[in-house]
């Protein structure tokens, strides 16, 4: 395969890879964001809720720790891809069984030295995810996830000229 052919699978894939953890970092941001207005609807005071949560996690799907949601990295204008790994690492962590599927991508990955997904890049891919609208069950069918992840290995992945077989 010619250099430039690597560097453009490369690319494809580091593409792929950066965008289903972000979409479904949206998903999951908007996902606690509602149910936080739910139970602020009901009870009130979202400090209290806050607090409720921290001491059981089984009134939400998914928990977010402070400074964790979509929101809170559409505001980061230094080092995000540092903050990316941090925070999909954290929230990970809160809910083991995202662990492997959110956490999988290093947002500062290098090659030969070179960012893969430079600041800029990563930054306008949150930006284009923004403007999906809110990705909860009521505004989106069920499986945009799988839609997408099939729609990106159509275009990024099976698009892909194979390599010969005496080069595998």
């Amino acid at each position: 395969m010619q250099p430039v052919a690597c560097v453009d699978q490369l690319m494809r894939q580091s593409l792929r890879i950066t965008f289903l953890p972000l979409l479904l970092f949206k998903r999951l941001s908007n996902v606690f964001e509602d149910e936080i207005n739910e139970l602020k609807a009901d009870l009130g005071d979202e400090e209290a809720i806050r607090n409720l949560i921290n001491n059981d996690r089984n009134l939400i799907r998914f928990y977010l720790p402070d400074g964790c949601t979509w929101n809170d990295m559409r505001k980061i204008t230094r080092n995000l891809g540092d903050e990316l790994t941090r925070v999909l690492h954290l929230i990970a962590k809160e809910n083991p069984g995202l662990q492997g599927v959110i956490d999988v991508m290093n947002f500062n990955a290098t090659i030969s030295g070179e960012r893969i997904l430079d600041n800029g890049r990563q930054s306008s891919l949150i930006v284009k995810i923004s403007r999906c609208g809110r990705l909860v069950l009521k505004d989106v069918e069920p499986d945009i996830l799988g839609r997408a992840y099939e729609y990106l290995l159509s275009k990024f992945v099976f698009g892909l000229p194979l390599m010969s077989s005496s080069r595998r």
